[in-house]
């Protein structure tokens, strides 16, 4: 997904993205950790740069620093944008309201990216790492 991503950013034409009305000032986006943390943020930051250029919001990287708590500590921080394994997926999607957007394109990868339904103004937020 991050080399069909990068592909993307390439070929777009830059253009200034102006702020949307009820929108977010920034978002978090939680990358499972599949790989050493800071080898996700080397692959996925030029992902969350692409968002930020094209939606002229702030995306932050957010992940959890084992696998295995990755999908509670989603659901208790609540992150606008997740990178998840279909089996988490199902989790998140039944316990925490997350709906899929991007589903593997290629047979290469297994995972896919998902967002939740918005947050009341009163869910308490938990900075992930």
């Amino acid at each position: 997904m991050a080399a069909l991503t990068l592909a993307m950013a390439t070929t777009v034409p830059a253009r200034e993205p102006s702020p949307r009305a009820n929108w977010p000032q920034r978002l978090t986006l939680a990358v499972l950790p599949y790989q050493a943390v800071p080898h996700l943020y080397d692959v996925w930051t030029p992902v969350a740069e692409y968002l930020t250029r094209e939606m002229g919001i702030p995306v932050k990287i957010g992940t959890s620093r084992l696998y295995e708590d990755y999908v509670r500590e989603v659901l208790l921080t609540r992150p606008e944008l997740a990178f998840f394994h279909p089996l988490h997926y199902l989790t998140a999607h039944r316990d925490g309201g997350y709906e899929a957007f991007v589903s593997p394109g290629d047979r290469r990868s297994d995972s896919g990216t998902s967002t939740r339904t918005p947050p009341s103004p009163t869910s308490p937020r938990v900075p992930m790492v």
